[in-house]
């Protein structure tokens, strides 16, 4: 599909309140003559300033976790195969992690600075 193509199926759809996605299932289900499912779209909510202002932190917050489960999962993988000292070496680095997190978080709720 090309760009403009798909720019003209995402406009079709926003003037029905549908994604570009539903809106295509939509067509392609009634060309076969199937009834279209009703779709409930998620509603926008406004978020206060401080939320707003939090969103980029929220993002590295979400990094980091994404960082912690792959290091879990490499510490698995590692005890699984039989190599206790290496997972036991990838554990700390896990616990570390995860307590450096928790500050942050900590931090980023209460409005302070992480030390």
């Amino acid at each position: 599909m090309s760009a403009d193509e798909f720019d003209r199926l995402q406009r079709a759809g926003e003037e029905r309140d549908l994604s570009a996605a539903q809106f295509a299932r939509a067509v392609a289900l009634s060309s076969q003559g199937q009834a279209i499912p009703k779709v409930r779209r998620a509603r926008a909510i406004a978020a206060p300033p401080e939320l707003q202002a939090a969103l980029p932190l929220l993002g590295a917050l979400q990094s980091d976790l994404r960082h912690v489960r792959t290091l879990l999962n490499q510490l698995a993988a590692r005890g699984n195969a039989g190599a206790v000292r290496p997972a036991m070496d990838g554990y700390a680095k896990a616990e570390k992690a995860v307590l450096e997190l928790a500050e942050r978080i900590i931090a980023a709720v209460s409005g302070k600075r992480p030390s």
